[in-house]
C-alpha cells in the first residue's frame, strides 16, 4: 500500500508507517493504537513510549490544545 506522501527524514517516513499500517502490521498497543511488525517489539512498546506516540499523534491532528490524555 503507498499514499504518495514525501518525508523530509527518514523518521517521519517511519513514524508514518507506524500509524497508519501500511505494512499491515497485524500486532497493535492497545493504548496508543501503534502497530508492530513482531509480538516481541510491542513487548518492548513501554508506557513512556506510548505516552510520546500518543502526543504525536495528537499534534499531527487539528485541534490540537497540548493535552493528551494518559
Amino acid at each position: 500500500m503507498s499514499c504518495h506522501r514525501n518525508f523530509q527524514f527518514p523518521r517521519q517516513l517511519v513514524k508514518h508507517q507506524h500509524t497508519t499500517g501500511h505494512h499491515n502490521w497485524q500486532v497493535v498497543c492497545g493504548e496508543c493504537n501503534k502497530r508492530f511488525k513482531h509480538r516481541r517489539f510491542l513487548a518492548r512498546h513501554t508506557a513512556a513510549s506510548c505516552k510520546r506516540h500518543k502526543l504525536e499523534l495528537a499534534k499531527a491532528n487539528e485541534g490540537y490544545d497540548g493535552n493528551v490524555a494518559t
